[in-house]
């Protein structure tokens, strides 16, 4: 099982979610896969959702961070691919029009 797949795909979406240009490692390390991987999961996604925490997003961002709050430092070993899977494909419909 690869959950570091997960982990990029997270990476990439936050990095969308930041603006075009940003780089891996943006944000102090906050926006990089194996950071992720290893228990920064809500914290890299909180961190490309911000931007987007206005308006008409807040009640559903709000909703989405309280379903996930709980894997707030759980490495991905531990949380399992399912919840994983669960949480991108969330994080996917959640984010698809900003």
């Amino acid at each position: 099982m690869n959950l570091h797949q997960y982990a990029v795909y997270i990476e990439q979406r936050v990095r969308s979610l930041i603006g075009k240009g940003t780089e891996r490692y943006a944000l102090g390390g906050i926006v990089n896969s194996d950071f992720i991987e290893y228990g920064g999961m809500v914290t890299a996604i909180c961190a490309g959702l911000v931007k987007h925490y206005q308006g008409e997003n807040v009640e559903s961002i709000d909703k989405f961070l309280e379903e996930i709050s709980e894997y707030n430092g759980v490495r991905f070993n531990d949380l399992g691919e399912s919840k994983i899977v669960e949480v991108c494909d969330k994080l996917k419909k959640l984010t698809e029009n900003f």
